[in-house]
């Protein structure tokens, strides 16, 4: 985002609603996927977690995709819930998310080291 006229730097498309170009592939992929959590922004890379149980890593400049990783399947209704994915939460050089997914008691926790 612009600080000085609040517009946003990344590039978006015409559609509606609007949705940013260098976020897809994978972003907007799957049927109501939406993000889920306030956005953790290090070296100059932003984490977001979203419903559909992944976590996403953009170029903080133009919003390029670097990677992303599913952490499992929607639960659909069972343990509780349909599935969700906690964080991105930046500790040092590492990035923490965590995930209730289908099949597991409980969940999952990823641990990805900063470059």
């Amino acid at each position: 985002m612009d600080l000085v006229t609040l517009d946003d730097l990344w590039p978006l498309d015409d559609g509606d609603p609007r949705r940013y170009k260098n976020a897809r592939p994978p972003m907007y992929t799957t049927p109501s996927e939406s993000g889920l959590s306030s956005p953790a922004i290090v070296n100059d890379v932003v984490f977001c977690s979203t419903t559909g149980v992944s976590v996403y890593a953009f170029d903080a400049a133009d919003g390029t995709c670097l990677w992303s990783d599913r952490l499992g399947n929607q639960t659909l209704g069972y343990s509780g819930g349909y599935g969700y994915c906690i964080g991105p939460a930046v500790s040092g050089n590492y990035v923490v998310a965590g995930g209730l997914i289908a099949g597991l008691q409980g969940g999952v926790l990823r641990i990805y080291r900063l470059p």
